[in-house]
Protein backbone atom coordinates (compact mmCIF):
# COMPACT_ATOMS: atom_id res chain seq x y z
CA UNK A 1 0.00 0.00 0.00
CA UNK A 2 3.01 2.25 0.98
CA UNK A 3 4.08 2.15 -2.69
CA UNK A 4 0.39 2.85 -4.58
CA UNK A 5 0.07 5.94 -1.99
CA UNK A 6 3.68 7.37 -2.92
CA UNK A 7 3.01 7.02 -6.54
CA UNK A 8 -0.49 9.12 -6.14
CA UNK A 9 1.20 11.60 -4.03
CA UNK A 10 3.74 11.85 -6.69
CA UNK A 11 1.60 11.82 -9.67
CA UNK A 12 -0.13 14.70 -7.87
CA UNK A 13 2.67 16.87 -7.76
CA UNK A 14 3.40 16.31 -10.76
CA UNK A 15 -0.03 17.36 -12.30
CA UNK A 16 0.69 20.82 -9.19
CA UNK A 17 3.62 21.09 -11.89
CA UNK A 18 2.14 21.18 -14.57
CA UNK A 19 -0.38 23.05 -13.85
CA UNK A 20 2.47 26.26 -12.82
CA UNK A 21 4.29 25.45 -15.59
CA UNK A 22 3.97 26.88 -19.60
CA UNK A 23 4.22 23.64 -21.91
CA UNK A 24 6.17 25.10 -24.69
CA UNK A 25 8.49 27.17 -22.66
CA UNK A 26 8.77 25.48 -19.39
CA UNK A 27 8.29 28.39 -17.75
CA UNK A 28 5.95 29.46 -14.90
CA UNK A 29 2.68 30.37 -16.81
CA UNK A 30 0.06 33.28 -15.96
CA UNK A 31 -1.26 31.40 -12.80
CA UNK A 32 2.33 30.89 -11.35
CA UNK A 33 3.04 34.31 -11.84
CA UNK A 34 -0.21 35.80 -9.92
CA UNK A 35 0.32 33.08 -7.36
CA UNK A 36 3.29 34.51 -6.75
CA UNK A 37 2.20 38.51 -6.63
CA UNK A 38 0.86 39.07 -3.60
CA UNK A 39 4.36 37.63 -1.93
CA UNK A 40 6.20 40.22 -4.43
CA UNK A 41 3.69 42.77 -3.40
CA UNK A 42 4.60 42.13 0.08
CA UNK A 43 8.21 43.19 -0.45
CA UNK A 44 7.33 46.47 -2.22
CA UNK A 45 5.14 47.20 0.91
CA UNK A 46 8.07 46.31 3.31
CA UNK A 47 10.66 49.12 1.21
CA UNK A 48 11.79 46.59 -1.07
CA UNK A 49 11.40 47.90 -4.87
CA UNK A 50 10.03 45.54 -7.25
CA UNK A 51 9.41 45.94 -11.18
CA UNK A 52 7.28 44.54 -13.19
CA UNK A 53 7.77 44.40 -16.63
CA UNK A 54 5.90 43.45 -19.64
CA UNK A 55 7.20 42.40 -22.86
CA UNK A 56 5.90 40.75 -26.30
CA UNK A 57 8.03 40.11 -29.66
CA UNK A 58 7.97 42.68 -31.90
CA UNK A 59 6.19 41.66 -35.11
CA UNK A 60 5.40 37.79 -33.38
CA UNK A 61 2.69 37.47 -36.28
CA UNK A 62 5.50 38.07 -38.98
CA UNK A 63 7.71 35.43 -37.49
CA UNK A 64 5.05 33.13 -37.82
CA UNK A 65 3.17 34.19 -41.59
CA UNK A 66 6.86 34.42 -42.63
CA UNK A 67 8.92 31.23 -41.30
CA UNK A 68 5.97 29.11 -39.91
CA UNK A 69 4.76 28.40 -36.69
CA UNK A 70 7.69 26.14 -35.55
CA UNK A 71 10.14 29.12 -36.03
CA UNK A 72 7.94 31.53 -33.54
CA UNK A 73 8.02 28.44 -31.30
CA UNK A 74 11.29 28.71 -31.59
CA UNK A 75 11.08 32.58 -30.92
CA UNK A 76 9.21 32.36 -27.87
CA UNK A 77 11.69 29.45 -26.28
CA UNK A 78 14.73 31.65 -27.42
CA UNK A 79 13.11 34.49 -25.41
CA UNK A 80 12.30 31.94 -22.51
CA UNK A 81 15.76 30.94 -22.24
CA UNK A 82 16.86 34.51 -22.02
CA UNK A 83 14.36 34.86 -19.62
CA UNK A 84 15.68 32.29 -17.64
CA UNK A 85 19.72 32.55 -17.60
CA UNK A 86 18.93 36.88 -16.93
CA UNK A 87 16.62 36.62 -13.70
CA UNK A 88 17.78 35.42 -9.79
CA UNK A 89 15.85 33.21 -7.68
CA UNK A 90 14.46 36.16 -5.87
CA UNK A 91 12.71 36.99 -9.52
CA UNK A 92 9.70 35.11 -11.45
CA UNK A 93 9.54 35.18 -15.35
CA UNK A 94 6.48 33.89 -16.94
CA UNK A 95 4.60 33.35 -20.70
CA UNK A 96 1.80 35.14 -20.18
CA UNK A 97 0.34 33.55 -23.32
CA UNK A 98 1.32 33.82 -26.72
CA UNK A 99 4.20 36.06 -27.38
CA UNK A 100 3.19 37.78 -23.89
CA UNK A 101 5.89 37.00 -20.99
CA UNK A 102 6.24 39.47 -17.09
CA UNK A 103 9.06 39.63 -14.97
CA UNK A 104 8.99 40.78 -11.77
CA UNK A 105 12.26 41.94 -10.66
CA UNK A 106 13.59 42.73 -6.95
CA UNK A 107 16.14 44.84 -5.37
CA UNK A 108 16.54 47.42 -9.16
CA UNK A 109 16.61 50.85 -9.37
CA UNK A 110 15.47 52.75 -12.86
CA UNK A 111 19.19 52.29 -13.97
CA UNK A 112 18.91 48.80 -12.93
CA UNK A 113 16.18 47.67 -14.55
CA UNK A 114 17.27 49.33 -17.76
CA UNK A 115 20.60 47.78 -17.70
CA UNK A 116 18.62 44.28 -17.52
CA UNK A 117 16.46 45.25 -20.16
CA UNK A 118 19.66 46.15 -22.41
CA UNK A 119 21.26 42.65 -21.55
CA UNK A 120 18.18 40.88 -22.52
CA UNK A 121 18.02 42.70 -25.83
CA UNK A 122 21.42 41.52 -26.42
CA UNK A 123 21.14 37.65 -25.20
CA UNK A 124 18.27 37.09 -27.21
CA UNK A 125 20.10 37.69 -30.28
CA UNK A 126 22.46 34.82 -29.31
CA UNK A 127 19.56 32.88 -28.28
CA UNK A 128 17.65 33.64 -31.88
CA UNK A 129 20.93 32.61 -33.81
CA UNK A 130 21.42 29.45 -31.59
CA UNK A 131 18.14 28.51 -32.52
CA UNK A 132 19.01 29.21 -35.74
CA UNK A 133 16.64 31.79 -36.61
CA UNK A 134 17.46 34.48 -38.96
CA UNK A 135 15.16 37.24 -38.08
CA UNK A 136 15.87 40.71 -36.04
CA UNK A 137 14.18 39.35 -32.88
CA UNK A 138 13.33 42.52 -30.40
CA UNK A 139 11.04 42.82 -27.61
CA UNK A 140 9.35 45.78 -26.70
CA UNK A 141 8.53 46.02 -22.43
CA UNK A 142 6.81 48.45 -20.30
CA UNK A 143 7.82 48.58 -16.83
CA UNK A 144 6.21 49.91 -13.78
CA UNK A 145 7.12 49.88 -9.63
CA UNK A 146 4.45 47.87 -7.34
CA UNK A 147 3.35 50.57 -5.23
CA UNK A 148 3.13 48.31 -2.05
CA UNK A 149 2.00 51.40 0.52
CA UNK A 150 -0.44 52.75 -1.93
CA UNK A 151 -2.64 49.08 -1.88
CA UNK A 152 -1.85 48.37 -5.33
CA UNK A 153 -3.14 45.03 -7.11
CA UNK A 154 -2.46 42.96 -9.67
CA UNK A 155 -5.05 44.71 -12.40
CA UNK A 156 -3.57 48.18 -11.11
CA UNK A 157 0.37 47.48 -12.04
CA UNK A 158 -0.71 44.76 -14.90
CA UNK A 159 -2.59 48.29 -16.36
CA UNK A 160 0.50 50.48 -15.76
CA UNK A 161 2.75 48.23 -17.06
CA UNK A 162 0.55 47.73 -20.13
CA UNK A 163 0.32 51.33 -20.52
CA UNK A 164 4.07 52.00 -20.87
CA UNK A 165 4.38 48.67 -23.05
CA UNK A 166 2.10 50.47 -25.53
CA UNK A 167 4.25 53.58 -25.69
CA UNK A 168 7.48 51.28 -25.73
CA UNK A 169 5.57 50.21 -28.77
CA UNK A 170 4.66 53.45 -30.52
CA UNK A 171 8.30 54.85 -29.86
CA UNK A 172 9.25 52.54 -32.66
CA UNK A 173 9.47 49.04 -30.66
CA UNK A 174 12.12 47.48 -29.19
CA UNK A 175 12.72 49.34 -26.23
CA UNK A 176 11.28 49.55 -22.49
CA UNK A 177 9.25 52.36 -21.22
CA UNK A 178 8.50 53.50 -17.98
CA UNK A 179 5.44 53.99 -16.65
CA UNK A 180 4.82 57.57 -15.51
CA UNK A 181 5.28 57.72 -11.25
Amino acid sequence: MNRIAQQLHDQREQLARLSLTDPLTGLPNRRAFEDRFPQMLGLAERGNPIALVLLDVDHFKSINDRFGHAAGDRALIALANTLRALTRSSDIAARLAGDEFAVLLSGLDDDGVLAWYRRLAGHLQSELRAADLEVDGTVSAGQTWLLGAAGDNIEQAFARADRALYRAKALGRGQLAFAAR
